[in-house]
């Protein structure tokens, strides 16, 4: 369902196109002045519109009339002159040979060739380099356009030789206005809060946010809620996310666990995000902030993100347990010498009164600090009024606390 949906509404014209506003306006205006170039390189996240775009591309400079309207007058599926070729399964020397052979016999039925290359980043060393030679001098009934998402991985004498354009996720606008149609298409209604949870779950991505809208189409009735989504993505509920953050703050392990079972593992990282979100949103619980930062970022390491997770709140509880331990022996031994302690303090009175100024200082000077930065960056700012004056070298003010964050303002 969620393939044929992503089919059906697969843009056939440039206004059908959500998003990428520039790369449109730069490819029309170069096929309105016929000055397009012979290699591009569509680069971006996956689920973009890269080679929904290319299509379009490939179908509008064979199209002898698309410059008088900048519209397609016929979109050609299934041409045999529009060539794509997957480079994971297709990344030796041999298949960009056959390429570099039938380059040289002149279109079926159109007017250019287009070879679109998809996953290009997946071509090995030589396949590259014999690339390379064909794009240095293309036959002029050619045009190359190289899809990836890893535009890191592609050798800089090919980048030099394309005309590059980054694609972008989507924005909420242009990617809820994309479901909205779908749904209406599909007879279905949408609230707007469930709208969200596809854009955040998808992550901007139009082709993540399709397939999931026809996985909700199939258990809703008539409409999509919020709560559709949740039983259908197995993610919680604000109430979740609450029980969640109190357990962390608690380092109630077992909570914890009991929480994180409910949890799809796809959708763990998108979870974590969201108990983010609602520390900065409502300024509560944000002693956890510096414990959900360190765990969003190392968990990505793991396989299993839940083990390490429970792994983490378990040591700070028993990192929590050791501090109150060894509180209870100080106050045993204060106790124990209260007598000493009295006489100790009638002879350094004024060492006692500049211990309590200095501590009293240093926490005017965090709470001043975290107040100036929260109105820049709520969670920032929140950090800083968990942490612990550090040292000043070099004009530079050290904050630490127990977490293990070293931040420098």
């Amino acid at each position: 369902m969620s393939t044929v949906l992503y089919r059906k509404y697969r843009p056939k014209r440039f206004s059908e196109l959500k998003g990428q506003q520039t790369i449109k306006d730069i490819l029309i205006h170069s096929i309105k002045n016929n000055n397009f170039s012979h290699g591009y390189l569509f680069s971006g996240p996956r689920g973009t519109g890269k080679t929904t775009t290319a299509r379009l591309f490939a179908n509008a400079i064979n199209d002898k009339n698309f410059g008088k309207n900048e519209e397609l007058e016929e979109y050609r599926e299934d041409s045999i002159d529009i060539i794509e070729m997957d480079a994971a399964s297709n990344r030796g020397i041999d298949e960009i040979r056959e390429l570099r052979d039938n380059i040289n016999y002149l279109p079926a039925e159109l007017d250019y060739k287009v070879y679109i290359i998809d996953e290009a980043h997946m071509l090995t060393k030589e396949a590259f380099n014999a690339l390379l030679k064909t794009l240095e001098e293309p036959p002029k009934h050619v045009v190359f356009i190289l899809a990836t998402t890893e535009p890191h991985k592609i050798p800089v004498t090919i980048l030099s030789r394309v005309t590059r354009l980054d694609f972008k996720l989507a924005e909420s606008d242009e990617l809820k206005e994309k479901i909205q149609d779908i749904a209406k298409e599909e007879g279905i209604k949408i609230d707007d809060a469930a709208m969200d949870k596809l854009f955040k779950l998808s992550g901007g991505s139009f082709r993540d946010s399709e397939s999931m809208l026809a996985k909700v189409i199939q258990s809703a009735e008539g409409k999509i809620t919020e709560e559709i989504i949740d039983s259908v993505f197995g993610l919680l509920p604000e109430d979740g996310i609450i029980a969640f953050l109190n357990a962390v703050e608690k380092s109630n392990a077992e909570e914890v666990k009991n929480i994180l079972s409910q949890i799809n593992d796809t959708h763990l990282d998108f979870f974590l995000e969201e108990a983010l979100e609602y520390i900065v949103s409502n300024l509560k619980f944000e002693s956890v902030i510096p414990i959900l930062l360190n765990i969003i970022e190392n968990q990505k390491f793991y396989n299993n993100k839940k083990v390490y997770i429970l792994a983490k709140i378990s040591n700070i509880a028993e990192s929590n347990s050791l501090e109150i331990e060894n509180e209870a022996q100080v106050v045993k031994q204060v106790e124990v010498k209260k007598v000493e302690k009295k006489i100790e303090q009638k002879s350094k009175p004024v060492s006692e009164i500049e211990e309590k100024v200095v501590e009293t200082t240093s926490q005017n000077i965090i709470e001043e600090l975290g107040n100036v930065i929260e109105k820049d960056d709520k969670r920032l700012g929140a950090i800083v009024k968990t942490c612990e004056l550090g040292e000043i070298e070099s004009e530079i003010l050290t904050l630490v606390n127990k977490y293990n964050f070293n931040i420098k303002y």
